[in-house]
């Protein structure tokens, strides 16, 4: 079984919830405490999330499996509507991506 543990700054129906903290001191205490995946909510206007932010969780998970295999992956959730943020999250550190099927028209998936 893999715990998969999330990060998120805010949502449309909560409002703000972890506007202030460092991403960083959470994604170390995830990944001690045995998580397998980190998702990154990196869309900006109703999560208040960013790229950095999953740039800094890479960063993390990357320091802390340092010489060993690696057995946390980042997961770049957003509303993934284009090609360019499949490679957008794959360059800022993702390993995955959350494709949400139902807002994309049938052209776009293949």
């Amino acid at each position: 079984m893999t715990l998969a543990a999330e990060f998120k700054r805010a949502s449309p129906s909560k409002g703000d919830i972890a506007v202030g903290i460092d991403i960083q001191d959470q994604a170390k205490k995830y990944v001690v405490g045995g998580a397998g995946v980190i998702s990154v909510l990196t869309e900006a206007k109703h999560f208040k999330g960013s790229l950095n932010d999953m740039k800094r969780v890479r960063m993390v998970i990357d320091n802390h499996f340092a010489g060993k295999e690696r057995i946390c992956l980042v997961l770049r959730k957003d509303f993934i509507v284009d090609e360019y943020q499949i490679i957008e999250a794959l360059l800022s550190g993702a390993d995955t991506i959350l494709l949400i099927v139902a807002v994309l028209e049938p052209t776009q998936l293949k």
